[in-house]
């Protein structure tokens, strides 16, 4: 009886402290640390924010964030790939640490389809061409005209050159035959305030961000990426209806783990995802900044990820860009 005892104690402490078993199904029991690769007070920071905090309500236990900013995301989403896999430690990321990545000339220290596991797809956006409102411009057709009469003189920003949203400007570059310069910044908050310094001209960025200067009048909507004018901001011409269809570019944001993270815990955030859909008041609040809520879990997010990531490398190459 006694050895029977001693084996059960340490079945129990196995299961406690290895991967899956009894210590998944306890799953979460600390603190959920959720890392966003880049600078507070951009829109993937505001969004993650949200996120954790009606997270942290569903999981009844705490959930913070953790800003490690730099090389466009790919630190963070670095360290998240090499920290431990027991589900305490997310990355909240657009999709270019993971989608883009591969495409870089360097290499990263981790191996997105390898190293990271989906959970899932929480949210879209779309982009708005934002401008200084000291630029003599109303919209994007306006913009195009008034750059290519001044070749090279003016700038764009982006949180990288490595981001779905320079991308975006460098696919309308090569479609309107424009010479615009790109300047990277650590995060949407940086080259905001660059654009209302008049550092640069021109920002692609979502409403999350932008939406409150856009209202107070202190830059110009140029245009949006959306497939129709957002409900928030009806007087934005898409870039569709100014004649630029292939600028649609929707950034998205989505949750991942460490690979080796147990299928129990992958399950328990899943789940927690899948209610937070469900949940009024986090749509409303994800709604009024046109962000969309969405669940899109674990399979067909890889394989979304799967067509991206090729799709990007098409762009990519078309545009002759090479990924610092």
């Amino acid at each position: 009886m006694k050895r029977r005892a001693l084996l059960a104690a340490f079945a129990v402490l196995s299961a406690a402290v290895l991967p899956g078993g009894a210590w998944s199904a306890e799953y979460p029991n600390r603190v959920i640390k959720i890392i966003v690769p880049f600078a507070p007070g951009g829109g993937t920071d505001v969004i993650a924010r949200i996120f954790s905090a009606f997270m942290a309500n569903h999981l009844k236990q705490n959930v913070i964030i953790e800003n490690r900013p730099g090389a466009a995301g790919l630190i963070g989403a670095g360290d998240v790939a090499k920290s431990r896999p027991d589900g305490y430690t997310l990355l909240f990321t657009p999709q270019n640490t993971i989608t883009i990545a591969p495409y870089l000339d360097h290499p990263i220290s981790y191996k997105p389809d390898k190293d990271l596991i989906p959970i899932a797809m929480v949210a879209e956006q779309p982009i708005i061409f934002a401008a200084n409102d000291k630029l003599p411009v109303k919209d994007l057709d306006e913009f195009v005209r008034f750059a290519k009469s001044h070749p090279g003189k003016f700038n764009y920003g982006s949180p990288g050159l490595s981001t779905e949203l320079n991308l975006t400007v460098e696919i309308l570059k090569q479609r309107a035959g424009i010479n615009i310069v790109h300047i990277g910044y650590r995060g949407g908050a940086p080259a905001i305030n660059a654009l209302l310094r008049n550092d640069i001209q021109m920002l692609p960025v979502v409403p999350s961000s932008i939406g409150p200067f856009i209202k107070s009048g202190k830059v110009k909507a140029l245009a949006t990426t959306a497939p129709r004018r957002l409900s928030e901001f009806p007087d934005i011409p898409t870039t569709k209806e100014q004649g630029y269809p292939e600028v649609n570019i929707v950034p998205w944001w989505g949750v991942f783990v460490p690979a080796g993270t147990p299928q129990a815990v992958i399950d328990s955030l899943q789940s927690a995802v899948s209610a937070l859909l469900k949940n009024s008041k986090y749509r409303e609040k994800l709604e009024a900044m046109s962000v969309e809520p969405t669940a899109i879990l674990s399979r067909p997010f890889s394989k979304m990820l799967a067509d991206q990531t090729k799709r990007w490398g098409e762009v990519i190459k078309k545009a002759g860009l090479r990924l610092q």
